[in-house]
């Protein structure tokens, strides 16, 4: 399905004798691991949201959905091509990983909290 889906949107086009792609679902999976671990995402939260069972499985499905459903909101994780500026982009990544959510930071009501 996964496959199918890249052809459909011109991720990967289809080639004669072309066995392997390089966006498998596995690669996917790494992106979303190593993207939520480098935004400072606790690990249990991580392993649960793919679907492995841990030590803390538990734990973090008592948080709830609505929980989890926040955590990966504001992790702003998407697969869509990049239209902002590089320089933008890395911005709102720094300023995710300190905990904060980028578009409240670039309101002007938010640097006059911070000068109180």
């Amino acid at each position: 399905m996964i496959r199918e889906l890249c052809f459909k949107s011109g991720v990967i086009t289809p080639g004669a004798g072309i066995r392997m792609h390089n966006l498998r679902s596995n690669s996917l999976r790494m992106f979303f691991r190593s993207q939520m671990a480098f935004l400072g995402v606790q690990r249990d939260v991580i392993e649960y949201m793919m679907g492995h069972k841990t030590d803390h499985y538990l734990d973090v499905k008592m948080t709830g959905i609505e929980y989890l459903r926040e955590v990966y909101r504001v992790s702003g994780i998407s697969i869509t091509r990049q239209a902002e500026n590089d320089r933008v982009r890395l911005l709102k990544q720094m300023v995710q990983r300190l905990g904060f959510i980028p578009e409240d930071v670039f309101r002007p009501e938010f640097l006059d909290n911070c000068k109180k």
